[in-house]
């Protein structure tokens, strides 16, 4: 609470100072979920009731220059043990901090969050990471921030600055999977314009990386990259980058290094309806040379968008992997539908090659001007392409009806499933739960 109350009085002061009005909102939300398997556990120990309270609170102050946003929220947690009673938790205050602004001759952003919640959770908010497929005991903490800030935009040279802290902390979780990282990453463009038709950069960042896993693995990397945009007058844009990349990594106290170059060609072409694109990458840093080839369509549809694309990623030595994704929106008279297929490949800390495939589908409707449904599905899996690691799924299923009571007052009812999934069981962990919420929302503004 008394966060917040210094958050709003930041906000009203910069509002005051900067002459612009402030919106915003209060929210109370009571929640009751009754689980079957809440902790995804191979043997359900029993279902759980769990009752919760949430305050939440948002502003929004904004001129024709600049913005400042803040969400949060913070919760009281009353749940059921299996067998009898109760424990009851205070979940630390969830929040996003965003500004930015727009000068004559240049802008700025800064974006910040700050996340707190129970491992398994973590999937719903990010399905295409690896580490949120692993079910586990514990809690994860998330940190994020980042800013860019570009100098003279509009001027024959100009500057970038850019910079990201990415940090996750896990407390109370067993699988050694789940491990403590940092990353920051510091970096600065000049902007050449050298004709109306073509740019120039060149640029510099360098990336470091600390985790806690079984090894202490660290890493030092610097990228140097030069770059070059030509648009030709048929609406095709080519762009071609040569650079070179210094990485040396420290496991069990021996130190590595990644040196060689990289580079690649990219050509868009612009459409009335869309886009067409078609690249090569190459990375020849290390031992194990990496080239990307990939193509890919951008389609403007009537109600809606598709945007589809298709590469063939391959390691000296190695077997070609084709990935595929797709990106489909649609706007309804009554609601909306969205669609999203991913596929990727990342390099873990054990230096093997993990490939996440992920679905995921949202539909909403509404039935009338004060109620509606909701329907979502997610489906993950990830594996390891050298057939070493486990594997893991996950899936998640729900159903909600929603209803204005009144302007200030909603009330929400549902259902949704939760499974995971590993090579390491033959069991699948499932959890059906029922939900109700009630929340009311309070305007303000000065």
């Amino acid at each position: 609470m008394i966060t917040t109350v210094a958050v709003l009085a930041a906000a009203s002061a910069f509002a005051q100072t900067q002459n612009s009005p402030m919106t915003g909102q209060l929210t109370f939300s009571t929640s009751a979920d009754v689980a079957t398997n809440r902790g995804l556990a191979a043997v359900s120990p029993g279902t759980t009731l769990q009752l919760s309270e949430k305050f939440g609170f948002s502003f929004i102050t904004e001129t024709s220059t600049q913005k400042l946003q803040f969400f949060g929220n913070a919760s009281v947690l009353a749940t059921t043990v299996p067998g009898g009673g109760t424990t009851r938790s205070f979940t630390r205050p969830t929040a996003t901090l965003r500004y930015s602004r727009i000068g004559a001759t240049g802008d700025v952003s800064v974006d910040t969050s700050y996340w707190v919640g129970d491992v398994n959770s973590s999937y719903l908010l990010d399905p295409t990471n690896p580490a949120s497929l692993i079910t586990d005991s514990g809690t994860l903490e998330r940190t994020t921030a980042s800013f860019t800030s570009n100098i003279r935009s509009n001027a024959p040279l100009g500057f970038t600055l850019t910079g990201s802290y990415n940090a996750r902390n896990y407390n109370g979780t067993t699988n050694p999977a789940l491990f403590d990282d940092t990353t920051t990453t510091l970096g600065v463009t000049a902007n050449l314009r050298l004709s109306a038709s073509t740019q120039g950069t060149v640029s510099v960042a360098r990336t470091n990386y600390v985790s806690s896993d079984a090894f202490s693995t660290q890493y030092q990397a610097l990228d140097l990259n030069f770059g070059l945009t030509h648009d030709l007058v048929s609406g095709i844009s080519i762009s071609a980058n040569l650079g070179y990349q210094d990485k040396r990594t420290t496991a069990s106290g021996a130190t590595s290094k990644a040196v060689g170059a990289v580079g690649g060609l990219n050509i868009t072409k612009t459409l009335p309806n869309g886009s067409v694109y078609g690249g090569m990458n190459v990375n020849l840093a290390g031992g194990a040379h990496k080239s990307v080839l990939s193509f890919g369509r951008a389609l403007d549809l009537p109600n809606g968008t598709l945007n589809a694309s298709l590469s063939a990623d391959w390691k000296s030595g190695g077997p070609v992997r084709v990935l595929g994704s797709a990106a489909y929106t649609r706007q309804l008279s009554d609601g909306a539908l969205t669609l999203d297929i991913n596929q990727s490949i990342s390099t873990n800390n054990l230096n093997q090659d993990i490939r996440v495939s992920s679905l995921k589908v949202d539909y909403r409707k509404a039935l009338n001007s004060v109620s509606g449904v909701n329907l979502s599905v997610s489906l993950s899996r990830s594996e390891d392409l050298g057939g070493v690691g486990p594997s893991y799924g996950r899936a998640s299923i729900s159903a909600a009806y929603s209803r204005a009571l009144t302007p200030n007052w909603d009330l929400s009812v549902g259902y949704s499933r939760q499974q995971s999934s590993s090579s390491l069981s033959a069991t699948t962990a499932a959890s059906d739960s029922l939900f109700l919420t009630l929340t009311r929302g309070i305007q303000f503004g000065f």
